[in-house]
């Protein structure tokens, strides 16, 4: 190995890393202990009423879901770790990394022979980058979102586990068994899991499998989708994949193919030129795997790992097609969601593992066409790093935000400005608030939320706290809620370590009339007071008769006085 080409190794290893280190920090800035829309109905209120009908409530439709292995995720996040989410962001990662070990491993299981192991890794990590890219941010930060890794994760191990087992001469292999278990559970990630079952029994008969064994799957398909579809409901928001193909069929198509180029708009911006190529790029994986297909059926037998792989390309490519259907309606620019961005990186992390052998000869063909691999792998890697850079932004706004409309909820404040941000009702975001804050579940539990209504209009005592700078900036008038005034201000104290996480605000009896809550970047106070007031600012709701008042902030043991 030449200096050259151990420097460019080096570097693709460097770039591999530093791009997952993004995405790594990324979950850190985004994380948020208040539930984002979903979370409201298919978390909080889940855990709340969980206990009344276990087996029913575990098992009952979200959406057209049932997301049976999240909610036992849930289920363990708030019993054992208060509802904080920590866990369920760490599941994410956990998952995606589990993703990668199984890239990895086919990577390894394709290029057993003649084939260095130097080699190997190095392409294992620019799969890692890939399958970390930012672009899925969604995924990475709702701590909703375990079963979007779970629902490719347990088709990919299956349709891989089928692969080898079509080359074992018993039936009642243990790859047979594996691929049967893993395809009947994946309908408890997602609804498109029903597809794995199905798709196990028509590739048995494609690949010649015996006839027991074919048998035993279609049956297995039969039963999933009948106790699947017992109670099943179609969700009224969403369309019928027949009714958008007879309606609609090219806006169906294009869909379609604009998912399977997803990550496109997020790389290169969210142009139309760039939307027009993601779906280019989408009817590129669309042929080339329709190609596959078909040389799998001209030319036999393909290596046990290729089969899993092109049967999960195809798996992705028909449900992106059965996602048309049901959210063409909604909205077509809907197909370049952040949250489906993971299916099309495996996919095309599926295919990366089936070219690899073609990749790995030419590169060990001479030390130009290794100097070409890595130049080209390095340049790649650079091209994602603009938009990957972006995972290094603090989400300060946002989640300062989140964590007000929380506060609305606590305090019974109708806002709808702030709700709408983490939920798209605020009526029922307040019934579910109310519950979860009688039982201090969750967020509602932590010192910064608790029983702040409670406590509006009862003595508090200033004796304590040491005057410090502060004061009130604006209020806002709350067309849904005439009882109470949105406030923002600050507040700031330089001998103490840590900022208090929540201002009471008093009138002149000392009666605590409103609250707010810290963490409102204010960078105009770090040239006064310092980098560490940067997040001292705070927004907040205070009872609208009290703003005629001379008002009192108090955090911690700090006090300020103030009047509008």
């Amino acid at each position: 190995m030449t200096p050259r080409i151990r420097l460019l190794r080096l570097a693709v290893y460097s770039l591999s890393l530093a791009l997952i280190t993004c995405s790594i920090i990324g979950g850190l800035h985004g994380y948020s202990p208040v539930p984002f829309w979903d979370m409201w109905g298919g978390t909080l209120n889940f855990v709340l009423q969980f206990d009344k009908d276990p087996v029913r409530h575990l098992f009952a439709q979200h959406n057209e879901h049932r997301i049976v292995f999240s909610r036992l995720l849930f289920l363990a996040d708030y019993q054992w770790f208060g509802g904080s989410h920590v866990s369920l962001i760490i599941c994410n990662y956990v998952f995606a990394t589990m993703i990668w070990a199984v890239f990895a491993h086919c990577l390894f299981r394709l290029n057993s022979v003649d084939t260095r192991k130097a080699d190997l890794w190095l392409l294992s990590a620019i799969l890692g980058a890939w399958l970390m890219l930012w672009a899925q941010e969604m995924n990475f930060t709702w701590a909703f979102q375990s079963q979007f890794f779970l629902a490719q994760l347990l088709p990919l191990l299956a349709f891989l586990s089928l692969g080898q087992a079509s080359f074992h001469p018993k039936s009642w292999n243990p790859w047979f068994i594996a691929a049967l278990v893993l395809g009947g559970l994946s309908p408890l990630s997602m609804a498109n899991g029903l597809l794995v079952l199905l798709f196990l029994t028509i590739a048995a008969g494609v690949l010649r499998m015996k006839k027991r064994q074919i048998a035993v799957l279609g049956l297995c398909t039969a039963i999933a989708m009948s106790l699947y579809l017992a109670d099943y409901q179609h969700p009224p928001a969403h369309g019928s994949v027949l009714a958008s193909v007879a309606q609609h069929p090219l806006a169906t198509l294009q869909f379609t193919f604009r998912y399977l180029g997803n990550p496109g708009p997020y790389l290169a911006g969210p142009f139309g030129i760039t939307k027009l190529f993601s779906m280019l790029v989408g009817v590129t994986l669309s042929m080339v795997t329709a190609c596959l297909v078909i040389r799998a059926l001209w030319v036999r037998p393909l290596h046990p790992v290729s089969i899993g792989l092109i049967l999960f390309i195809v798996f992705v490519g028909a449900g992106a097609f059965l996602t048309a259907g049901g959210r063409l309606a909604i909205s077509p620019e809907s197909a370049f969601s952040s949250r489906y961005t993971t299916p099309v990186l495996m996919a095309w992390a599926a295919l990366f593992c089936i070219a690899s052998p073609a990749m790995l000869r030419y590169h060990r063909t001479s030390e130009r066409a290794a100097l070409q691999m890595l130049s080209a792998a390095i340049l790649g890697l650079c091209l994602l790093i603009p938009s990957q850079v972006r995972a290094l932004i603090p989400a300060h706004a946002d989640n300062h935000q989140k964590a007000v409309a929380a506060l609305a909820l606590e305090m019974r404040v109708a806002d709808d400005t702030m709700v709408s941000r983490i939920y798209p009702n605020t009526q029922t975001a307040l019934a579910i608030a109310r519950m979860a804050s009688a039982e201090d579940l969750g967020i509602f539990g932590r010192d910064e939320y608790r029983g702040h209504f409670e406590r509006l209009g009862h003595h508090h005592a200033t004796s304590d706290a040491k005057p410090c700078a502060g004061r009130f900036e604006q209020y806002e008038i709350i067309d849904s809620d005439p009882d109470f005034l949105r406030v923002t201000g600050w507040q700031f104290h330089r001998d103490q370590s840590r900022q208090a996480r929540h201002v009471l605000i008093l009138n002149e009896e000392h009666l605590i009339v409103g609250v707010a809550l810290s963490g409102r970047a204010s960078p105009e106070l770090v040239d006064a007071y310092g980098h560490r007031a940067k997040l001292s600012g705070f927004t907040g709701y205070v009872r609208r008769p009290s703003i005629k008042d001379r008002l009192t902030l108090i955090s911690g043991n700090c006090r300020s006085e103030h009047a509008f």
